[in-house]
């Protein structure tokens, strides 16, 4: 569980607000059980974050959550 908005991983994940690092790391943030059951199956999916419950089940991916 992350906690603090001082992590580092959180900051990475902020940065992609901006195009530019969305540009330069090539990864993209999106919402919703939708985009987020495509982007598995086309295999674009590499981490999950989430704050409250999530009804998905995801094999071979990082599903941290946040509070």
């Amino acid at each position: 569980m992350i906690t603090s908005n001082q992590n580092e991983q959180v900051k990475y994940w902020a940065s992609l607000n901006e195009k530019k690092n969305r540009d330069k790391y090539k990864e993209y943030i999106i919402e919703g059980e939708h985009l987020i059951l495509e982007a598995y199956k086309n295999g674009y999916l590499k981490t999950v974050l989430y704050k409250d419950k999530l009804n998905i089940k995801l094999d071979n991916i990082e599903v941290i959550e946040v509070s």
